[in-house]
């Protein structure tokens, strides 16, 4: 799963704490309490429910297991119902939204397994500040799926990771993809003349 925690894209009318890049996300709200995650796809969101929301290359799949759950697909011609407690939504890309009663086995099948029970509380884990570990460098590999993203989400990370240009391949890799992210153009070559490819 690859999900960015407290997204601000500055286009965020549902304050959704989660960013799903692709994965499983199960998203648990207190009774009263709105909780929402965002998607290239779709935002969706329960108020005082659970949803579980898997994202694929293909569409995304949200389940409503407890509680009323909304989807809300980004594409402008389109709108999903409501979801009640036990339904389940396919919303492939570049199709209609299919409502359906109950999971399917393939979707059974894939779900983390930890999902299947209750999530425990996980406030006293975060309840003091943990000082960051660092890991290692980050390859270009393991940045490229956000670098490619939507436009808000390229834009943020052309401005946060713009001083990993300076690494030779880490740049390499930046120029070789640079018609999915434009947005590193100016980083990339600041004199604003791209070179002229080669014929």
């Amino acid at each position: 799963t690859r999900a960015m925690l407290m997204p601000n894209l500055g286009d965020d009318d549902l304050h959704a704490g989660v960013y799903l890049l692709s994965g499983w996300v199960k998203l648990a709200a207190p009774t009263g309490t709105a909780g929402a995650l965002r998607r290239a796809l779709a935002d969706a969101g329960t108020t005082g429910g659970t949803l579980i929301l898997a994202g694929q290359a293909d569409g995304a799949q949200a389940f409503a297991e407890s509680g009323p759950s909304r989807v809300r697909p980004r594409a402008p011609d389109q709108a999903a119902p409501p979801l009640k407690s036990g339904e389940m939504l396919w919303l492939p890309v570049g199709g209609k939204p299919a409502l359906a009663k109950g999971t399917s086995p393939a979707f059974v099948q894939a779900m983390p397994r930890s999902f299947m029970d209750t999530l425990p509380s996980r406030a006293t884990a975060f309840a003091a500040d943990v000082p960051p570990r660092r890991l290692g460098d980050m390859a270009y590999a393991d940045a490229q799926p956000w670098i490619d993203a939507e436009a808000p989400l390229r834009q943020l990370f052309a401005a946060r990771w713009r001083r990993l240009a300076a690494d030779p391949q880490f740049r390499s890799g930046l120029v070789g993809g640079l018609k999915s992210h434009p947005e590193w153009t100016p980083v990339l070559y600041p004199s604003g003349r791209a070179p002229q490819p080669v014929h």
